[in-house]
């Protein structure tokens, strides 16, 4: 659960950089670096969000 806090507020903070355009007018490095950002979060939700059910982990082991 802390994981996903987490992820939201990385993701909200990548969205405020994204509204610093308005503040200076051009693309700079804290877009580019809200870009990295959101990327590496976005590669390390997909094996998160696509696992399979904790359930499970007995029947796959035998």
């Amino acid at each position: 659960m802390l994981g996903y806090l987490y992820a939201a507020a990385l993701l909200a903070t990548n969205v405020t950089a994204f509204g610093l355009y308005h503040l200076t007018g051009h693309f700079g490095m804290f877009h580019i670096a809200a870009i990295v950002s959101f990327a590496t979060l976005v590669a390390a939700l997909i094996p998160v969000i696509t696992r399979r059910p904790k359930n499970s982990w007995l029947l796959s082991s035998l």
